[in-house]
């Protein structure tokens, strides 16, 4: 996917269901599989369960790195409005 336009691949992350009570593990991966494509490497932190997890990942070379921490708390899907891209709840 990582040839995909934002919009498509917008589309692609709101699409997941990430209510509280489910797991989030089919987003994460997805998103550690996207990074990865990108030569980022990530690091996932698992709930005790094992059905949730948190995504953290370093961009950049250690001395200029940024950091991504991702939690996924709702469900939401893409709206498009003229000029516009839209996540609704």
């Amino acid at each position: 996917m990582s040839n995909a336009s934002s919009r498509d691949l917008l589309e692609r992350l709101v699409a997941f269901a990430t209510v509280s009570r489910d797991s989030n593990l089919e987003l994460i991966r997805f998103i550690e599989a996207y990074l990865a494509g990108h030569g980022v490497q990530s690091e996932l932190f698992y709930s005790e369960e094992g059905t949730k997890a948190n995504l953290f990942a370093t961009i950049g070379p250690p001395s200029q790195a940024e950091w991504c921490s991702l939690v996924t708390p709702m469900s939401c899907r893409l709206m498009v409005r003229p000029g516009r891209l839209i996540r609704s709840v």
